[in-house]
């Protein structure tokens, strides 16, 4: 009978701290509708979006001490590029490094312990996104956007840390 409440009690922790580590970054799209560019077609956009909170929560899982969270608003997103018909009912994204440059606006809350560390609106870009190729994203969607969101989160969570 003991041993079965330790086994209970340990598995309600286990899941407990899995639940909290899991929940260090929560991720919202507000109006998505109303996007610079996250795509056109309808699955494009919401596959885009999901791309995007679990790269943010990934990042919160590498860079963020169990004790906070991060609640993050997307506000918009212009994808690198810009889209283009190449053959009929076929779109294409052209990358020409020229304006069309990876952005968004996020308006984050940092918190821990109940506190408020930080509550800000930001808007990031990767002008020269073009510039620096970067292998660790090669083959995978949204390359430049990753890329661009690593470099915000480390500058803005991962030093805050210090």
């Amino acid at each position: 009978m003991r041993a079965n409440l330790y086994r209970l009690l340990l598995l309600l922790s286990v899941c407990l701290w899995m639940s909290s580590a899991g929940a260090a970054v929560t991720v919202s799209f507000v109006n998505p509708e109303s996007y610079a560019d996250v795509g056109r077609d309808p699955e494009d956009r919401i596959t885009h979006m999901k791309e995007i909170e679990t790269h943010l929560k990934q990042l919160g899982r590498r860079y963020l001490p169990p004790n906070q969270s991060l609640k993050i608003e997307v506000l918009d997103v212009d994808l690198a590029g810009h889209l283009s018909v190449s053959r009929p009912g076929r779109e294409v994204r052209i990358l020409r490094g020229k304006a069309d440059w990876p952005s968004m606006t996020l308006h984050y809350v940092l918190q821990a312990g109940g506190r408020v560390l930080l509550d800000r609106k930001e808007s990031i870009a990767d002008m020269g996104y073009l510039e620096h190729p970067d292998r660790d994203y090669s083959g995978q969607s949204l390359p430049y956007e990753k890329r661009m969101l690593d470099k915000w989160f480390k500058r803005r969570f991962a030093a805050h840390q210090r």
